[in-house]
Protein backbone atom coordinates (compact mmCIF):
# COMPACT_ATOMS: atom_id res chain seq x y z
CA UNK A 1 0.00 0.00 0.00
CA UNK A 2 1.14 3.69 -0.95
CA UNK A 3 2.12 5.83 1.96
CA UNK A 4 2.73 8.99 0.17
CA UNK A 5 1.43 12.60 1.62
CA UNK A 6 -1.59 13.13 -0.48
CA UNK A 7 -1.99 16.45 -2.96
CA UNK A 8 -4.66 18.55 -3.66
CA UNK A 9 -4.80 21.12 -5.74
CA UNK A 10 -7.09 23.90 -4.06
CA UNK A 11 -8.81 26.84 -6.67
CA UNK A 12 -10.54 29.27 -4.98
CA UNK A 13 -10.33 33.31 -6.19
CA UNK A 14 -10.80 34.12 -2.12
CA UNK A 15 -7.45 33.94 -1.44
CA UNK A 16 -8.06 34.61 2.61
CA UNK A 17 -10.15 31.80 2.99
CA UNK A 18 -8.63 29.44 0.79
CA UNK A 19 -5.37 29.82 1.94
CA UNK A 20 -6.81 29.85 5.95
CA UNK A 21 -8.07 26.50 4.65
CA UNK A 22 -4.92 25.42 2.93
CA UNK A 23 -3.19 26.10 5.77
CA UNK A 24 -5.26 24.15 7.75
CA UNK A 25 -5.20 21.34 5.43
CA UNK A 26 -1.43 21.20 5.41
CA UNK A 27 -1.43 21.05 9.62
CA UNK A 28 -3.83 17.79 9.23
CA UNK A 29 -0.87 16.27 6.65
CA UNK A 30 -1.64 17.09 3.05
CA UNK A 31 0.44 18.88 1.19
CA UNK A 32 -1.53 21.61 -1.09
CA UNK A 33 -1.01 23.71 -4.30
CA UNK A 34 -3.19 26.68 -4.22
CA UNK A 35 -4.53 28.84 -7.46
CA UNK A 36 -6.87 31.54 -8.16
CA UNK A 37 -7.09 31.81 -11.85
CA UNK A 38 -8.44 29.31 -14.78
CA UNK A 39 -5.56 28.83 -16.53
CA UNK A 40 -2.61 28.52 -13.36
CA UNK A 41 -5.34 25.71 -12.06
CA UNK A 42 -4.81 23.84 -15.65
CA UNK A 43 -1.16 24.52 -15.73
CA UNK A 44 -0.79 23.27 -12.14
CA UNK A 45 -3.28 20.44 -12.65
CA UNK A 46 -1.05 19.20 -15.92
CA UNK A 47 2.44 19.89 -13.64
CA UNK A 48 0.98 17.82 -10.97
CA UNK A 49 -0.70 15.00 -13.05
CA UNK A 50 1.31 12.08 -11.13
CA UNK A 51 1.17 13.54 -7.57
CA UNK A 52 -2.86 14.89 -7.30
CA UNK A 53 -5.30 13.01 -5.16
CA UNK A 54 -7.66 15.62 -5.27
CA UNK A 55 -9.10 19.24 -6.43
CA UNK A 56 -10.93 21.69 -4.11
CA UNK A 57 -12.85 24.06 -6.72
CA UNK A 58 -14.73 27.08 -5.92
CA UNK A 59 -17.58 26.66 -8.32
CA UNK A 60 -16.85 29.98 -9.38
CA UNK A 61 -12.97 30.62 -10.61
CA UNK A 62 -12.16 33.75 -12.59
CA UNK A 63 -11.27 32.67 -16.44
CA UNK A 64 -10.22 36.28 -17.78
CA UNK A 65 -6.82 34.37 -18.36
CA UNK A 66 -8.91 31.18 -19.75
CA UNK A 67 -9.45 30.53 -23.72
CA UNK A 68 -12.96 28.76 -23.80
CA UNK A 69 -15.20 27.66 -26.50
CA UNK A 70 -18.42 28.67 -27.18
CA UNK A 71 -19.96 25.67 -24.88
CA UNK A 72 -17.80 26.53 -21.92
CA UNK A 73 -18.53 29.94 -22.59
CA UNK A 74 -22.08 29.82 -22.15
CA UNK A 75 -21.94 27.48 -18.87
CA UNK A 76 -19.47 29.90 -17.70
CA UNK A 77 -21.43 32.98 -18.55
CA UNK A 78 -24.73 32.45 -17.88
CA UNK A 79 -24.44 30.24 -14.67
CA UNK A 80 -21.61 31.56 -13.32
CA UNK A 81 -20.80 28.25 -12.70
CA UNK A 82 -17.18 28.71 -14.30
CA UNK A 83 -15.93 25.60 -12.24
CA UNK A 84 -17.49 23.22 -13.49
CA UNK A 85 -15.89 24.23 -17.00
CA UNK A 86 -12.65 23.93 -15.53
CA UNK A 87 -13.54 20.70 -13.76
CA UNK A 88 -14.03 19.60 -17.71
CA UNK A 89 -10.94 21.15 -18.95
CA UNK A 90 -8.90 19.52 -16.19
CA UNK A 91 -10.55 16.25 -16.73
CA UNK A 92 -9.81 15.91 -20.13
CA UNK A 93 -5.66 15.43 -18.53
CA UNK A 94 -6.95 12.80 -16.01
CA UNK A 95 -10.22 12.41 -13.70
CA UNK A 96 -9.35 13.54 -10.62
CA UNK A 97 -11.76 13.06 -7.23
CA UNK A 98 -13.02 16.49 -7.06
CA UNK A 99 -15.03 18.83 -4.51
CA UNK A 100 -16.80 21.65 -5.07
CA UNK A 101 -17.43 24.37 -3.31
CA UNK A 102 -20.46 26.42 -3.67
CA UNK A 103 -22.77 29.07 -2.25
CA UNK A 104 -24.75 27.70 -5.13
CA UNK A 105 -28.47 26.28 -4.76
CA UNK A 106 -28.77 24.96 -8.07
CA UNK A 107 -25.57 22.88 -8.71
CA UNK A 108 -26.67 19.89 -7.38
CA UNK A 109 -27.38 18.76 -11.31
CA UNK A 110 -24.02 19.51 -12.50
CA UNK A 111 -22.65 18.02 -9.36
CA UNK A 112 -24.46 14.45 -9.86
CA UNK A 113 -23.69 14.54 -13.62
CA UNK A 114 -20.49 14.45 -13.54
CA UNK A 115 -19.99 12.41 -9.80
CA UNK A 116 -18.49 14.87 -7.94
CA UNK A 117 -19.11 15.66 -3.97
CA UNK A 118 -19.78 19.34 -3.13
CA UNK A 119 -19.95 21.28 0.36
CA UNK A 120 -22.30 24.62 0.22
CA UNK A 121 -20.11 27.66 1.59
CA UNK A 122 -19.48 28.81 4.17
CA UNK A 123 -17.48 25.70 5.45
CA UNK A 124 -15.65 25.62 8.46
CA UNK A 125 -11.89 24.71 7.89
CA UNK A 126 -12.18 21.19 10.57
CA UNK A 127 -15.35 20.34 8.17
CA UNK A 128 -13.11 20.64 5.03
CA UNK A 129 -10.41 18.65 6.16
CA UNK A 130 -13.02 15.62 7.52
CA UNK A 131 -14.54 15.75 3.88
CA UNK A 132 -11.49 15.78 2.21
CA UNK A 133 -10.65 12.86 4.46
CA UNK A 134 -13.67 11.09 3.69
CA UNK A 135 -13.20 11.12 -0.51
CA UNK A 136 -9.52 10.58 0.06
CA UNK A 137 -10.44 6.81 1.86
CA UNK A 138 -13.01 6.27 -1.28
CA UNK A 139 -11.83 4.26 -3.84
Amino acid sequence: MENRTKTILFIDDDEHRMMGHAEYLKLKGYDVIYVSYFKEAVEEARRNLNVLDLIILDIMVPVEDAELDEDEKILADEGAMSGFVLYDRISKLKKFKTLVLTVRNDVKEEVEKRGLEYLMKPIGAEKLASTVSEILKKD
